[in-house]
């Protein structure tokens, strides 16, 4: 695995940093209208448990069985994150909104809505899989995480969380 870096440029127009700060809201506010599925990345450091709320997921490949995920630079889970370490990515319900909640802040760490069997799962989840580090890849203000899929759980029934608008919300029926 190499550490790979892409740098990006605000092309607001020749604008000062006012502007050009402007410009990176007008983005984030369009960004916030992508809906997105809710996920928890998480992995263990000795006893403690790190993890972040993530929507930035998706599946890269099934052959093999590859899936990436985009953190903030300042995610308490990215440190953990490097080659070959072992870790979990779970898929949240309608119904877990609050653990949602519970993983947004930059540091958060926690056991107890956690299956820990061998990586930590959030308990019930619409999806559960047990992932191993592939590659990083820095892009900008965030590390993109490429990894195997080693196992898959979860209900697998019912409806998924979505993050849309800033805001939790639900598929409609």
């Amino acid at each position: 695995m190499t550490d790979r870096h892409i740098r990006g440029t605000i092309r607001a127009g020749a604008g000062d940093a006012g502007e050009q700060d402007a410009f990176r809201e007008h983005v984030r506010e369009a960004m916030a209208h992508w809906a997105s599925g809710v996920t928890i990345v998480a992995a263990n450091d000795g006893a403690m448990v790190h993890a972040v709320t993530v929507t930035a997921f998706m599946s890269v490949s099934l052959d093999p069985p590859l899936v990436l995920v985009g953190l903030g630079g300042n995610a308490s889970v990215l440190p953990l994150l490097t080659p070959d370490t072992r870790f979990g990515i779970s898929v949240l319900t309608e119904n877990q909104r609050r653990t949602a909640s519970m993983f947004t802040d930059p540091a958060p760490i926690g056991r107890e809505v956690f299956d820990l069997t061998d990586v930590p799962l959030v308990k019930d989840a619409l999806v559960a899989l047990t992932c191993s580090v592939e590659d990083r890849l820095y892009v900008g203000d965030h590390t993109l995480v490429v990894a195997n899929v080693a196992a898959v759980g979860g209900a697998m029934s019912g409806r998924p969380l979505i993050r849309y608008a800033r805001e939790w919300t639900t598929l409609a029926r």
